[in-house]
């Protein structure tokens, strides 16, 4: 048999508080909402360069990572928190307020099953929620219901990192994915913060005693 993604759950996000070069700080992990579906998308470009009738140089750039997730409506104090709206929980009050410019971390587990029953845990370190459409329709006869669409926009913090980089030798790192076989870290552990290359490498180091 050959491995097949089917799964996916924890959807957990955090904002950064700070991003420097020598490191980040994050908030508290709050639960994001019910996930039913996650599609992650990276746009690459290439150009190639010719000379004497022959291609001779193929350059490769990074554009948009972004990740699309399909979720439960969340509440408002999450809805505030990821479009920098103002919501007072106390009376219940949404303000269609100007936005914030905040970044935020986000979490997920998604699953593998085949050959052998697996699940990934993932950090994106850095990005921005849009909210796409929403839609309301009045009641019928119908079972039919609507969900949100939320997409996450990656970047590249200002962090870097000593397992950074293409080859793992220090730079930069959008986020981390373990496997839960391989013993790193717990379910627990992985979600209690968000996670860098360099805090998995660390706890890896410890598990190997």
């Amino acid at each position: 048999m050959a491995q097949e993604y089917r799964g996916c759950r924890k959807l957990v996000y955090a904002e950064v508080k700070t991003d420097t070069a020598e490191g980040m700080t994050f908030g508290e992990v709050k639960p994001f909402a019910p996930v039913q579906t996650i599609s992650k998308n990276v746009e690459y470009s290439t150009a190639t360069s010719y000379y004497d009738n022959v291609a001779h140089n193929t350059r490769k750039s990074e554009g948009a990572d972004e990740t699309e997730f399909t979720h439960a409506v969340p509440s408002d104090e999450v809805m505030a928190d990821i479009e920098g709206k103002y919501y007072d929980p106390t009376t219940g009050i949404y303000s269609d307020s100007p936005i914030s410019n905040k970044t935020f971390a986000v979490g997920y587990i998604f699953d593998e099953e085949g050959d052998s029953e697996e699940e990934n845990f993932c950090w994106k370190l850095k990005g921005t929620f849009k909210v796409g459409s929403v839609e309301h329709q009045t009641k019928d006869d119908g079972t039919d219901v609507t969900n949100v669409t939320t997409t996450f926009t990656a970047i590249y913090p200002q962090a870097t990192f000593t397992h950074g980089g293409a080859d793992g030798t220090g730079g930069k790192s959008k986020g981390v994915r373990i496997k839960k076989s391989k013993g790193i870290m717990t379910e627990e552990e992985f979600f209690k913060t968000p996670q860098t290359v360099d805090t998995v490498f660390t706890a890896a180091n410890k598990s190997k005693g």
